[in-house]
């Protein structure tokens, strides 16, 4: 068993949140010529992805029960922590600042592209030494889990066929999972995402968890901008 701490957060302030990240289109677009160019595929895990990160401004905490303090002394963060409302700019601004220093420019022909996603890295190369390069670079920067060629990557499944130049990406376990948690594993599948002609008001609507309500919306919408346009109306609906 392990812990970490984490920074409860409600009392800080960042004047800067921002923290861009591969977009479910941009993905299925570096597939798609990855499938076509045949391509190789990695995707790397980095640990702990947050506590990278050098913090510029000062910022003092209180530490967790069970440390004791002199009386009128605080912590002070030094690197970011999980929970810090600013942790996912700060570390996207290392991220960033590392490829740019990296230089991983080749004259020979060899193309790279490099996908990232909070702590996932996808790696699409023409070039398998130049691959292994890359991976060498990372490990040195930050603790990384090598997956090797993709197969399921932000809950999707990756099948590829590289004989006949194709990938198919499915979100079924996804959707399980969301059923799953619904309570709705034994439910049968239908064709169309909600019936013809229904008529919702709020007033007919049960009393449910607000809570749970949303988070089972924020589940659907995922899987509606990814492989599942055809929910978005209905998600409208009861949105």
């Amino acid at each position: 068993m392990s812990a970490r701490s984490a920074l409860l957060g409600d009392q800080a302030f960042a004047r800067s949140q921002h923290a861009p990240v591969i977009k479910f289109t941009s993905l299925c677009t570096l597939l798609t010529l990855a499938a076509k160019e045949d391509l190789e595929v990695h995707q790397m895990d980095i640990k702990t992805a947050y506590l990278h990160s050098e913090l510029k401004e000062e910022i003092y905490l209180q530490p967790p029960a069970g440390f004791s303090m002199p009386k009128g002394k605080v912590w002070k963060l030094i690197k970011s922590v999980y929970g810090l409302k600013q942790a996912g700019r700060v570390w996207y601004l290392r991220i960033k600042s590392e490829f740019k220093k990296a230089q991983w420019a080749h004259e020979d022909g060899t193309i790279l592209y490099a996908a990232i996603y909070v702590d996932n890295i996808i790696l699409v190369f023409n070039s398998m030494d130049a691959l292994l390069e890359a991976k060498e670079a990372l490990k040195r920067l930050f603790n990384m889990s090598d997956l090797g060629e993709v197969h399921w990557v932000l809950g999707l499944e990756v099948i590829r066929d590289r004989n006949t130049h194709t990938i198919v990406l499915s979100q079924h376990r996804y959707v399980e999972e969301i059923l799953e948690c619904a309570g709705y594993s034994d439910a049968h599948p239908i064709a169309t995402p909600a019936l013809a002609n229904e008529h919702m008001a709020k007033v007919d609507a049960p009393e449910v968890d607000v809570l749970t309500y949303q988070s089972g919306i924020g589940s659907l919408m995922y899987a509606m901008l990814g492989m599942h346009p055809d929910l978005a109306y209905t998600i409208g609906m009861l949105s």
